[in-house]
């Protein structure tokens, strides 16, 4: 897994460069995360198709902490929805909307009929 940490004053950014999350790889995410003392912490999924249910299970173990993010795939957002983990995570559109503070995704319930 190639990682790229960028910092914007309080944000600490991490790019993941995998197109499926797996097992090892929430264990280095969560790893990184639980690092940062300070800061927010900003997951780029820009790259991401798919991932496991325990990316999922790290927002709420995490839920304390300031943790965002941006460019979402589709599919991985819809998934966040019907499973209420959204609740546990700021979602945002793209990097310029999270350093507006603008253009949040949020209150995108599904209902099943």
């Amino acid at each position: 897994m190639t990682k790229e940490f960028s910092n914007t004053s309080q944000l600490k950014i991490i790019d993941i460069n995998l197109k499926n999350i797996d097992e090892n790889a929430v264990n280095t995410i969560y790893d990184m995360v639980s690092k940062n003392k300070t800061s927010s912490v900003v997951l780029d999924l820009s790259r991401v198709d798919t991932c496991v249910t325990n990316f999922f299970e790290m927002f709420k173990r995490k839920r304390g902490k300031k943790l965002m993010l941006v460019n979402v795939d589709s599919k991985i957002l819809a998934t966040l929805y019907m499973t209420g983990y959204d609740k546990f995570v700021r979602i945002f559109e793209d990097k310029l909307s999270l350093l507006d503070d603008k253009n949040e995704l949020i209150n995108r319930r599904f209902m099943l009929i």
